[in-house]
């Protein structure tokens, strides 16, 4: 298939005309001159546009195969039938074609996806944003980007309102992280996540502050139903940091006992809900795997990827046998951990695409030595008295854990931490700026006191 042509050079051209014209109107109506956050939004997007092009040019030319193009196939399968017959084309976005009709079964046996929801979404929604663009698969990785860019702007706006003074670090770990604007910007799972992520923590502390609460809450769940629908996973590492951070809003607010005792046993009460709807629900066989499986499934999927990178001269990496103990997954933790944030290493790997990924990481592995170091044993006190700070290291540690454990490919790595990366990232930042702050008051101390000395 034909993934890119001369059309596209004249079409592409007409897409950015249309949506940088919407974005400046959207930037001179709410961030007017003098803004602070004004000349961060455009550049930010260009950035996610940027991002989108050149993972298409890479899968296209570099890899010549892979889930975007692949995603991208079914979509186009699915929007050539609108031509056929309408209806046909309706079923399929509804996932309600019929496998008996000769013309639909024959469809559907082109749509390796058909049978897989969370990889389906993604084909009808490349389908429908591709009734836009002539279902070209660039013209689909822009308007998307430009669509999931809302969510990345949410979170950053998110992380401002906390902390205002770091506003050109948080510009860094949400807008201009390389593998987030690469990973998270075309055709893919990663970037529907990222987008219904960012708008989740967004409506999530709008909560906390008991800001529009309706509206909010009604956000917040279809934020969070995306998630579970595309990588439910995330969810899952996502829930008891927020949980926690809630519970921490209701006992540290303004209300009475008996309305925090409320709202606390209505918390417990959602909370196993909803546990229990995820038990049941997620993939059909959930507490199976966690309470008797897990060790199989983690080792199997860990040992298949690591053969499958190998057998094809990947970027495979081991974290070494799991004995399917407690204290053996206890003791991965950390090797976990490591390779999602530090790896891999930058002789650890002779492909240009994870040289670059590797380059990153030690970035973030010096960053990370260096607020370690300034910090001290500080560093616990700014945590544990920080509940934003926690929320943000709770759920980036427990997801980078989960992901460092299973994955066992640097390629597939740098997709698969993107969602944790922003937060623990502009954690260190926080981290940071507590020392710095510290410091300046130690300066101002030692000013006050040597001219009282003076004097």
């Amino acid at each position: 298939m034909t993934y890119i042509s001369i059309a596209d050079f004249f079409l592409i051209p007409f897409y950015l005309v249309i949506i940088y014209v919407i974005a400046f109107k959207f930037r001179d109506k709410y961030y007017t001159d003098g803004h602070r956050l004004r000349p961060y939004f455009i550049p930010g997007l260009t950035v996610k546009i940027i991002g989108a092009v050149a993972i298409c040019i890479i899968y296209i030319f570099y890899f010549q195969s892979g889930d975007t193009l692949s995603y991208y196939d079914s979509a186009k399968t699915i929007n050539d039938s609108f031509g056929e017959s309408p209806l046909t084309w309706l079923r399929l976005i509804t996932h309600t074609a019929d496998p008996d009709n000769l013309n639909e079964g024959y469809l559907i046996s082109k749509l390796y996806y058909y049978n897989n929801t969370s990889g389906y979404i993604v084909c009808v929604l490349g389908a429908l944003i591709g009734k836009l663009c002539f279902t070209r698969l660039i013209g689909i990785a822009i308007i998307i980007a430009s669509i999931a860019y809302t969510g990345i702007w949410a979170l950053f706006i998110c992380f401002i309102k906390m902390y205002p003074r770091l506003l050109k670090q948080s510009a860094i770990a949400v807008l201009f992280l390389p593998d987030t604007a690469l990973w998270g910007s075309a055709l893919f799972k990663d970037t529907i996540c990222m987008f219904a992520l960012g708008w989740l923590i967004f409506f999530f502390f709008r909560l906390i502050r008991t800001e529009k609460k309706i509206s909010s809450t009604i956000f917040f769940i279809i934020a969070g139903l995306l998630i579970l629908a595309v990588k439910p996973y995330i969810l899952i590492a996502l829930l008891p940091a927020l949980l926690l951070r809630l519970i921490t809003a209701i006992i540290g607010s303004k209300k009475t006992l008996f309305k925090k005792t409320l709202g606390l046993t209505m918390l417990i009460l959602v909370g196993a809900f909803s546990l229990n709807t995820l038990k049941q629900n997620i993939t059909g066989n959930l507490s199976k795997m966690i309470l008797e499986d897990f060790t199989g499934i983690v080792t199997g999927f860990s040992n298949a990827t690591f053969e499958i990178s190998a057998e094809e001269n990947g970027s495979g990496y081991s974290l070494g046998e799991i004995d399917g103990t407690v204290n053996g997954f206890v003791k991965k933790i950390v090797p976990a951990i490591n390779v999602t944030f530090f790896r891999p290493y930058v002789w650890e790997t002779d492909k240009l695409i994870t040289k670059l990924s590797a380059l990153e990481s030690l970035t973030l592995f010096l960053f990370f030595l260096y607020v370690i170091l300034k910090a001290r044993l500080a560093i616990f006190r700014y945590i544990f008295t920080d509940q934003n700070l926690f929320t943000f290291l709770l759920f980036s540690l427990i997801f980078a854990y989960v992901v460092g454990l299973t994955t066992s490919n640097f390629g597939t790595l740098s997709r698969f931490k993107i969602p944790c990366m922003p937060f623990f990232l502009f954690s260190l930042f926080i981290i940071n700026g507590y020392c710095d702050r510290k410091k300046i008051k130690k300066n101002i101390v030692k000013k006050e006191e040597k001219s009282s000395i003076t004097n």
